[in-house]
């Protein structure tokens, strides 16, 4: 995992972040948001990441010491509806009990105590 940027938003720092899968091609970047709703860069991310979820739905990461929880949405959510469309049955539906399955819109994340 590598941060490549971030963005301050009234309700909270939104990262870019792009979580390299080993034996995969093309990681797609993700947006996160600290789960606690701190707007600083969680410490021990940098040594490495747990990751679960379906990249082209989103998901969570976290540190292995279990310090830190970021939750994940593709950057580009369009970019990635061909691999979402590709994902079959299963995966598509247990994306939608995550509430993994939809696009995330700005509105939503706005709300206040979103």
């Amino acid at each position: 995992m590598s941060k490549k940027g971030e963005k301050w938003t009234r309700y909270g720092t939104v990262f870019t972040v792009r979580v390299s899968t080993r034996g995969r091609h093309g990681a797609p970047l993700m947006k996160a948001v600290n789960a606690a709703g701190r707007r600083r860069w969680p410490q021990g991310l940098d040594g490495g990441v747990w990751v679960a979820g379906d990249l082209p739905f989103g998901g969570v990461m976290v540190a292995p010491d279990g310090g830190a929880m970021l939750f994940l949405k593709p950057a580009d959510w369009d970019k990635l509806a061909p691999q979402r469309a590709q994902a079959g049955a299963e995966r598509a539906g247990r994306a939608e009990r995550a509430g993994l399955a939809r696009k995330t819109t700005r509105a939503w994340m706005m709300r206040p105590g979103a």
